[in-house]
């Protein structure tokens, strides 16, 4: 990363530039008869670009630095592609665990006033609903449908885009702890903090480029773009992970050779 900033989007750019083929992520597509997962690949070069475009889009609905981001994405590329763009944006991203329910969601979302929404065609929809938890909500972005392929095809180019420039003590995201042992707890992650976390996980279990993870929570994933190791996401939905179906989880754990999994 430059020196200057703290941005752990920098650590995705230096990872495309030196490995741009390498995988970056594998998106579950659909099940064969057989239980083979198919997958939609990125490389890294390609996921540099996509979020490159993101963060132009965003920029131009008036998402930019200090602005607070509610997601509800689903997880593998739209989640990582949407919270990567935001960091390049230098917005704040708030991410909430689907599985704590309706209620606590809402709590989580009157406590951290987002001004705008990076999600899905539903979760936009159920925006709009009169509830004062999504009273703030002033931009709604829907990465769905034909709209935002069309621009996000528009505002992609060969030329890397800016990268908000962050100081460590900067806010970066505010993740909610999943409320299974409590109350939900929303922590105020400074971008210094993310890319600490980025270095001792390095440290700590060896992980990087030639790594395959395999993130059930998909919180997890979100370091694999900055670590340069791929991310082969789960087939299982993060708001009921016990009704997920472990046939194909077994298998594509077996086929893509992961090396680490949470």
């Amino acid at each position: 990363m430059p020196s200057e900033s703290a941005n752990v989007a920098h650590l995705l750019r230096r990872n495309a530039q030196e490995r741009p083929g390498a995988l970056a992520l594998k998106t579950p597509v659909s099940v064969g008869p057989s239980g083979e997962v198919a997958h939609h690949a990125l490389t890294f070069g390609e996921l540099d670009r996509r979020t490159d475009a993101a963060a132009r889009l965003l920029r131009a609905a008036g998402i930019g630095p200090g602005t607070r981001v509610l997601l509800a994405l689903r997880p593998g590329e739209q989640l990582i592609v949407g919270l990567y763009a935001l960091l390049k944006a230098g917005a704040v991203p708030v991410a909430i665990d689907p599985g704590m329910g309706r209620r606590a969601a809402l709590a989580c979302v009157e406590r951290t006033h987002p001004a705008a929404l990076l999600g899905t065609r539903r979760a936009c929809w159920l925006s709009r609903l009169p509830l004062r938890a999504l009273r703030g909500l002033r931009t709604r972005v829907n990465v769905e449908g034909g709209d935002w392929t069309r621009s996000m095809a528009a505002a992609d180019s060969a030329l890397p885009g800016r990268i908000h420039e962050a100081a460590p003590d900067d806010l970066a995201a505010i993740l909610f702890t999943s409320g299974s042992t409590g109350a939900p707890k929303g922590v105020r992650y400074t971008h210094g903090m993310l890319a600490a976390q980025v270095r001792m996980i390095r440290a700590a279990y060896a992980l990087g480029p030639g790594d395959v993870d395999f993130p059930l929570l998909p919180a997890f994933s979100l370091f694999n773009p900055a670590l340069g190791s791929t991310t082969v996401t789960p087939l299982a939905d993060p708001a009921r992970p016990a009704a997920a179906d472990p046939g194909p989880l077994l298998e594509a754990l077996r086929r893509e050779g992961a090396t680490s999994s949470f």
